[in-house]
């Protein structure tokens, strides 16, 4: 029997009341941060060689032995003192490898309520691990917590091998969330495009990774269905809501690869920490931060009523063991180069 190949949802896009203005916004936006930096007096590959592949960010003791040889970018003697960047901008190391993006308020307030108003309606599965991620968080005065785990691609715990299957995620197996992800069409069209400028290796390797995927899926409908509906180059989607998000590091990503973090809700006067760095990202909804997730350490200081982030990442070893050639650190001169070459 031929293979089956994923076919392209009609989806029903969560579109603002005035798109073209959306897509202006974004690339002003992109274009400021792009002109806007700051830098570190260190370099990342420094950084990475002292750092273990499980470093999650919670042993004190290892930490505070980094920021003795990778100090922050703002020295605070006091903890209350912490300054807070607000306007858009991306931050390198000393040799211009790119850390991180901020686009503060990047969404419209009608796209965020569209959004919004679908992911309340989301029932995440109540089973908790154990882990810091299942802890709700305190105050969020709203009826839905938990962790949505949409995957087209993922492997069976504790089956990670080069020979391992991969399958959908049991969360995108459900119908409610298919119907979820067709509605997010819009935003996962904005946040690809602006993953295409700043991270366009892992951009590229992403789309051929679902490529693959579609021939890896050979009778298998809950991959077809899936990979209808998957309009990102990510391997998986994670929609956190309301639960605690302390100071850590992605360990399962790529060093060089950006995580791009959306946040929505009904709060004000958020802050993403970076205790790396030294200093806070405003943090109020609307907003995306793309970092290098595995290699900053980072967290959402808490806020008062509800919050949810749609955090776009990759896996590694989903990469690895479909073929995807490794992403290399970014610069803006290499990604000049790239655009001009397109």
């Amino acid at each position: 029997m031929p293979l089956i190949h994923a076919q392209p949802a009609r989806p029903t896009w969560l579109l603002p009341s005035r798109p073209q203005v959306q897509v202006e916004k974004v690339i002003r936006m992109l274009e400021e941060a792009w002109n806007q930096s700051y830098e570190t007096d260190w370099d990342v590959q420094d950084y990475v060689a002292e750092l273990s592949l499980r470093q999650s960010g919670s042993n004190g003791d290892l930490e505070n032995r980094l920021l003795t040889r990778f100090p922050l970018i703002y020295q605070s003697t006091s903890p209350v003192d912490i300054p807070y960047l607000n306007k858009p901008c991306h931050i390198t190391d000393k040799a211009s490898h790119i850390l991180l993006w901020y686009f503060p308020k990047l969404i419209s307030e009608d796209l965020q309520q569209l959004i919004w108003t679908q992911t309340e309606n989301l029932r995440p599965k109540k089973k908790s691990n154990g882990s810091w991620r299942d802890q709700i968080h305190p105050n969020h005065g709203g009826k839905t917590t938990g962790i949505v785990n949409l995957s087209p691609g993922w492997f069976s715990q504790g089956h990670e091998g080069p020979a391992d299957p991969l399958h959908p995620s049991s969360d995108i197996q459900q119908a409610s969330n298919l119907i979820y992800l067709e509605t997010l069409s819009f935003i996962n069209a904005v946040i690809s495009a602006i993953y295409s400028i700043i991270q366009p290796d892992l951009c590229e390797s992403g789309f051929a990774v679902f490529d693959q995927l579609a021939e890896d899926g050979q009778q298998d409908e809950a991959t077809s269905m899936a990979l209808g509906v998957w309009g990102t180059p990510f391997t998986g989607l994670s929609v956190i809501i309301n639960r605690e998000t302390i100071t850590h590091r992605d360990v399962k990503g790529y060093r060089e690869s950006f995580d791009m973090l959306l946040t929505i809700g009904r709060y004000d006067q958020g802050q993403f920490y970076m205790s790396g760095l030294g200093f806070s990202l405003l943090y109020d909804p609307r907003t995306l931060v793309g970092l290098a997730g595995n290699v900053l350490p980072h967290g959402v200081c808490p806020v008062v009523s509800e919050r949810a982030c749609l955090a776009h990442f990759w896996h590694k070893k989903v990469g690895e063991r479909l073929g995807v050639m490794p992403p290399q650190w970014q610069t803006i001169e290499k990604l000049t180069h790239t655009i001009l070459a397109m």
